[in-house]
């Protein structure tokens, strides 16, 4: 098994510049993508975000994917974010989204409580934990190709992610 280190030397990444409006840090492995959301969100950040997850799928070509975001730091947005996000996650779907898990600490989490039901409430796709084994299993199983033991590694050393530097 690779390390954390490994990983992030071997993972397509995509990490936002530090703001008071709000970070994200974003690998590419095969098929899925694993979002960090960090901070309250802005605007700006929210349209930072949806220009990376843009160039991502530009220069993939998916036929399919797959997502898991770990919402432990991500402390919401405006409400205007919440529906840019919303949408968003809308048109991600019709791209080729076959499933994406939203993970937190606790089920209590008001992140992941906000997010399971103004970003994700109309997609049936869309599912919450709070812990990343259901999804990967779940990911998996309709067929996404991506590394299980990268994705495990970096959930587990998530604390880490925000150490890393941002590109871009």
């Amino acid at each position: 098994m690779k390390s954390f280190k490994q990983i992030v030397q071997s993972t397509r990444l995509i990490r936002s510049k530090k703001s008071d409006h709000g970070e994200y840090c974003m690998f590419v492995s095969g098929e899925l993508l694993m979002i960090f959301p960090k901070g309250t969100w802005g605007m700006r950040c929210v349209r930072n975000y949806i220009a990376a997850m843009e160039s991502i799928f530009t220069e993939g070509q998916f036929k399919q994917f797959g997502g898991i975001i770990c919402l432990d730091r991500w402390n919401l947005g405006t409400p205007e974010v919440l529906e840019l996000l919303s949408d968003y996650s809308q048109k991600s779907r019709r791209r080729g989204s076959i499933g994406q898990w939203l993970i937190a600490a606790t089920p209590s989490d008001i992140a992941l409580q906000v997010a399971g039901t103004r970003v994700v409430s109309d997609n049936e796709l869309s599912h919450t934990a709070d812990d990343i084994e259901p999804a990967i299993a779940d990911l998996h199983n309709k067929g996404l190709q991506f590394d299980r033991d990268d994705i495990r590694t970096l959930y587990l050393n998530r604390e880490q992610i925000w150490a890393i530097s941002p590109t871009g």
